[in-house]
C-alpha cells in the first residue's frame, strides 16, 4: 500500500532499568523522541519485556498502575501526570523546563496537542 506506514513496534528487554535509561535505548534504536519533566520520573525504573508490540500498547503497559500516562503524536512521546492535564503545564513547558532537544517546531507540535487538552 503506497504511503501508509506500519505502526512502530517496539523489541525490548528491561528488568528495573532506569527511566532515563530507557528513553535513551528506545531514542537511539526508533524514530521516536520523548517529552516529560525529569522530575516526575525521577527514580522510575522499567521493567517489561516486549516483542514486536505496538508503541502504544507498549506504554500502556509500562504505565499500568502509576499516575502517569503518554500521547503519542507523529515520532513524539508526551508523558505527563494524571493532575496536569491544565493550562499551567503549556506554561510549564513554554518555560523550557521540559527535557527535549532544543527545536522550534517540535516545540510547536507539543505545545499544539497539550492546548487540545
Amino acid at each position: 500500500m503506497y504511503g501508509q506506514t506500519r505502526p512502530l513496534a517496539i523489541d525490548a528487554s528491561y528488568d528495573n532499568e532506569p527511566w532515563e535509561q530507557v528513553v535513551a535505548d528506545l531514542e537511539s534504536r526508533y524514530p521516536i523522541k520523548f517529552f516529560f519533566p525529569d522530575a516526575w520520573l525521577s527514580g522510575f525504573t522499567v521493567k517489561i519485556t516486549s516483542e514486536k508490540q505496538p508503541l502504544e500498547k507498549f506504554f500502556q503497559e509500562v504505565f499500568q498502575n502509576t499516575n502517569l500516562y503518554f500521547f503519542i503524536s507523529g515520532d513524539q512521546v508526551i508523558i505527563m501526570e494524571a493532575f496536569s492535564k491544565r493550562p499551567e503545564l503549556v506554561t510549564f513547558i513554554q518555560s523550557s523546563k521540559i527535557r527535549f532537544k532544543q527545536n522550534n517546531e517540535m516545540t510547536s507540535s507539543l505545545l499544539a496537542v497539550l492546548e487540545e487538552l
